[in-house]
């Protein structure tokens, strides 16, 4: 037996020699960093909003006047209802009473609404201006007694906007 030994020979399909094959794969990683830039931009064309990876923003609510606003612009979208605001209310039943003077409220449909998410809520007003701890507490679903009464809490628009859509969609249903 006679084993002969052949050097063999390997022809790459794709190598790194070939000038027209780096062209192209350079000018692939072109388009594909311009189209990731031109994704990431936050303008007004692109729809704003955080892209590519810039920081969420969140505004906060600094006052009761916003707080009012955003109130009856998203009551105006769904439902005709006029609010007062700073209006005193007295409510008494067999669990107990709340007395506190109302950020907005319609006596027609009964709806009020208290924001507590001021740093300063309850400081320079008197105890019978403001919830207290156990009077939030005797509101179930929103209601007590025959009204229906909205402790907002949150100090961001957009929790503050959800909060209220979702009491306007459990008072639709009532």
């Amino acid at each position: 037996m006679d084993f002969q030994l052949k050097k063999e020979t390997f022809k790459p399909e794709y190598s790194a020699d070939k000038g027209k094959s780096r062209k192209h794969a350079f000018a692939a990683v072109c388009i594909m960093l311009g189209v990731a830039i031109a994704a990431g931009t936050n303008s007004a064309s692109a729809g704003g909003g955080p892209l590519g990876g810039d920081i969420a923003y969140f505004p906060e609510i600094t006052n009761v006047g916003e707080v009012k606003i955003i109130v009856d612009s998203e009551f105006k979208k769904h439902l005709p209802i006029n609010f007062s605001t700073d209006m005193k209310i007295s409510l008494k039943t067999g669990q107990g009473s709340i007395e506190f003077t109302a950020d907005l409220y319609d006596k027609t449909s009964g709806i009020a609404f208290e924001w507590t998410g001021a740093k300063e809520y309850g400081k320079n007003l008197k105890n019978s201006e403001i919830l207290s701890k156990d009077e939030i507490k005797l509101i179930k679903d929103y209601q007590f007694s025959s009204n229906y009464i909205v402790v907002l809490s949150t100090i961001y628009e957009y929790d503050l906007t959800e909060q209220v859509k979702t009491f306007i969609e459990f008072y639709m249903k009532q």
